[in-house]
């Protein structure tokens, strides 16, 4: 679910203006709107680990990852790689996203995973 959530930001940031605004601007705000701006996006951040939190708790009671993993440690580290894979679709054009996001997404999900 997490993996599909990075691929759907990469069409919507690929197929929506809106969605290229809002990531440019929560990046690059005007300087007059930039604490009204950080303001919301801060928001937006915290209502994202909000909603990812059960989906890893979930997984935890599962089994599906490790028992020794902070769960909110794990929301938290994966909003990071959704700063990178974002980040990606910025500066690095489509190939450096895709090594990104396989890289990111591969370490992390491994350092989580139950074998």
């Amino acid at each position: 679910m997490l993996y599909s959530f990075l691929i759907h930001c990469i069409e919507r940031y690929e197929k929506l203006d809106s969605a290229k605004f809002m990531i440019r601007i929560s990046f690059f705000p005007p300087a007059h709107l930039s604490s009204e701006v950080l303001e919301e996006v801060y928001h937006y951040l915290d209502e994202l680990e909000a909603l990812f939190l059960p989906i890893l708790e979930t997984a935890a009671d599962r089994g599906e990852i490790r028992s020794s993993i902070d769960v909110s440690k794990a929301t938290a580290a994966f909003l990071g790689v959704m700063d990178a894979v974002i980040v990606e679709m910025l500066y690095g054009g489509p190939v450096r996203l895709q090594k990104r996001l396989d890289a990111s997404w591969y370490l992390y999900w491994n350092g989580l995973m139950n074998e």
